[in-house]
């Protein structure tokens, strides 16, 4: 059985195939030796050019001094001091334009609940409007009154006075007592009665106000709804 023996090069053998690995420049017959980077030990560098490694007699190669080369990390590139501020610089217009798109999209959207909010509240006017309507015991009754407009509808317990003054409008009842206030935001309302030949419709239209001032769509809305059995013809 037979065991191979392997023997790390001492810098003799290194220094060997370091000056048949180089080249003579023909302008100035220097060796160049830039195609190998080993490093070799200080001690190969003291040998005088008869006693260089191979036999040739030729000069040494010139030899990296291993104390003072650069590891590979730090011969790597970098930036300089204007490609950072041209870096900052393009940051900084991408988050202002970013921020400028997020804070339109937080005013649409918190505009976008406003409006859906008031529409909310307009419909649940709207039908109880209607419902009091359908529900009227006698003649329904519309007399505007100091600036303010109110529509006086007969019911079984009592009567129901709609007034809009100052852009709200407020439902009275008389049994129980109280005022409810059902719209603050109203640009303008207008009730009045359509008779037909049998019967009398009356029709609400109402108009918001635009929460924005660049608003594209007008906030208005129109109900219809027949009057009791008392209010036919």
């Amino acid at each position: 059985m037979r065991t191979r023996l392997t023997a790390t090069p001492t810098w003799v053998e290194q220094a060997t195939r370091l000056s048949r690995s180089a080249t003579r420049r023909p302008d100035t017959g220097v060796m160049d030796c830039n195609r190998d980077a080993t490093l070799l030990p200080e001690a190969a560098c003291s040998l005088p050019p008869g006693q260089w490694p191979g036999g040739t007699g030729e000069l040494p190669v010139p030899l990296m001094n291993h104390r003072t080369a650069r590891p590979a990390f730090l011969r790597l590139g970098g930036f300089t001091l204007l490609e950072c501020l041209a870096w900052i610089a393009v940051l900084a217009v991408v988050l202002a334009v970013t921020m400028r798109g997020f804070y339109q999209c937080w005013d649409d959207s918190k505009a976008l609940r406003r409006n859906a909010d008031d529409i909310i509240r307009v419909l649940h006017a709207g039908e109880q409007w209607r419902a009091d309507v359908r529900a009227a015991r006698g003649p329904v009754q519309f007399t505007p009154s100091n600036g303010a407009e109110q529509l006086l509808i007969p019911s079984g317990a009592g009567p129901i006075i709609y007034t809009f003054a100052r852009g709200e409008l407020c439902r009275q009842t008389s049994s129980p007592a109280a005022t409810n206030l059902l719209l603050s935001n109203v640009q303008s309302s207008q009730m009045q009665s359509n008779p037909r030949q049998r019967v009398t419709a009356w029709t609400w239209e109402l108009e918001l106000k635009p929460t924005r001032k660049d608003a594209k769509v007008r906030p208005l809305f129109t109900f219809e709804i027949v009057a009791g059995p008392a209010n036919s013809r």
